[in-house]
């Protein structure tokens, strides 16, 4: 009889594996927002709709047009996500309204030197001296450039008056419309009945 030899299986101990986990991402300690939320928030606030701004930050590719506007929706509709919207509303409204100030200062600057009688331009030339010219305003840009300033900060207020000429009643104008609307169309009522 042949003798089995026996078989010793070489186990190694492993260390334990902790299993993967599909996790978020950290909210963001300032906002409490996910890196996906303000992706989305960021995306709205550059321009797109809810639905847009969803299929660039998530995986949308197998939803249905409907489920994107649902959960698109819901997200708006999420209390963090709608308050990091109204901050970044917000913060582009300031940059407007900056960038706005100091493009109105630039033009009413430029408007106040085309308002002046004469302009001294400090160049250098070619051979690195300086030259000083002085180009005169005519007198018609300069009023215009004044004009344009008042108007600017107010000044001048643009008004239609507008005169009641008519020496009719209501009643008499209301008989003479309805004559009129006789005239254009069978089923006007008549003017008598007061309607």
């Amino acid at each position: 009889m042949k003798s089995v030899a026996s078989f010793q299986p070489n186990f190694e101990v492993l260390p334990a594996v902790e299993p993967i986990k599909k996790s978020r991402s950290a909210a963001n300690p300032e906002t409490g927002l996910t890196e996906k939320q303000e992706s989305f928030a960021q995306e709205i606030i550059a321009g797109a709709n809810f639905s847009t701004a969803y299929r660039a930050v998530y995986d949308a590719a197998a939803m249905a047009d409907a489920t994107i506007w649902a959960r698109a929706s819901q997200l708006a509709a999420n209390g963090k996500v709608r308050a990091r919207l109204q901050q970044l509303a917000a913060q582009k409204e300031d940059e407007r309204r900056m960038q706005a100030a100091c493009l109105s200062q630039f033009v009413v600057e430029g408007w106040k030197q085309l308002a002046q009688p004469k302009i001294v331009h400090r160049e250098i030339d070619a051979d690195g001296n300086p030259v000083i010219r002085i180009e005169e305003i005519p007198p018609a840009v300069r009023t215009r450039n004044l004009e344009l300033i008042a108007k600017h900060l107010g000044m001048f207020v643009e008004r239609i008056e507008t005169a009641d000429v008519t020496d009719r009643s209501a009643d008499e104008i209301e008989i003479a419309i309805r004559q009129r609307l006789a005239l254009y169309s069978y089923n006007a009522p008549d003017a008598s009945i007061g309607i």
